[in-house]
């Protein structure tokens, strides 16, 4: 009698649970599709910063409706995808607003080729202004939207292009030299390098000018970290150090870095472990 009434108590909250899972289900769908209407609405408006921060809230968090509805994580990704069309600088300013881990590896490979493509335009009007130029400089074509801040600010290329149509413009004021100086880490080996590096030479400019003032103007940007290797200190704005004392034991190849501006490296078999700044 009592495994009878056992069964009988087990099978009733076995249906109840079984209720209730469905009517969750219920429940979870019906507010996927008010946020389905919701999300398309934005989009139609061009709000897809609002959306972005509602995904977030509501789906990413699983607090609402199911984190891993394929719907919600489609349109989320269109909303990504428009807003890298309608201006990829604003997308890239405001990209902390987005959950990676919903994003698409199609919509990822989408940005990435969206970004190789914006610089390449970049390059390539600012190349053409300076083929343009007539023989007193003044340019026959307009530079555009093209801004070195943003997104471009990485690219060394227009970086040194923008500088370069900056000193064909202005060849006797100091600010336009200073501005290829500090954006510009030397040797450049980009488009018309070799362009740049003549008009440079033809003012009596030799490379240890630039290279000097470069460190001179982003010394302050070098920040040591605990664990890079030499290779980075090396590509970073410090570069090459004037000095290298080197101590060699049989485990162990110690080196002190020494800069003119004051600042002490230390390295253990090629890794930071200390500095003094």
């Amino acid at each position: 009698m009592t495994i009878v009434l056992s069964v009988a108590f087990l099978s009733a909250c076995s249906d109840e649970e079984a209720n209730t899972v469905e009517e969750n289900s219920v429940g979870n769908s019906d507010i996927t599709q008010e946020l389905l209407v919701e999300y398309e609405e934005y989009l139609e408006r061009g709000h897809e910063l609002t959306l972005f921060k509602d995904y977030n809230d509501k789906v990413a968090s699983g607090e609402i409706a199911h984190k891993n509805d394929t719907e919600l994580a489609d349109i989320y990704n269109r909303a990504i995808v428009n807003s890298v069309d309608d201006d990829l600088e604003e997308y890239l300013r405001d990209q902390s607003s987005f959950t990676q881990e919903y994003m698409y590896d199609e919509t990822k490979d989408y940005i990435e080729n969206a970004k190789y493509e914006y610089e390449q335009e970049a390059i390539s009007n600012l190349d053409q202004y300076i083929e343009n130029m007539d023989e007193n400089f003044k340019p026959t074509t307009k530079l555009g939207y093209i801004s070195t801040s943003g997104y471009l600010s990485n690219s060394q290329e227009v970086l040194a292009l923008d500088a370069y149509v900056n000193l064909l413009m202005n060849q006797d004021s100091p600010a336009a030299y200073q501005k290829l100086y500090t954006n510009v880490k030397p040797p450049y080996k980009g488009i018309r390098s070799r362009e740049i590096t003549k008009f440079l030479n033809d003012k009596g400019i030799r490379l240890f000018v630039w290279e000097d003032a470069y460190k001179k103007a982003n010394a302050s940007e070098f920040k040591a970290r605990i664990g890079m290797t030499t290779d980075q200190v090396l590509e970073s704005t410090l570069g090459k150090p004037n000095k290298i004392n080197r101590t060699v034991t049989q485990s162990t190849v110690s080196e002190q870095w020494v800069y003119d501006n004051g600042i002490y490296l230390y390295f253990d078999n090629g890794i930071l472990t200390s500095f003094q700044d």
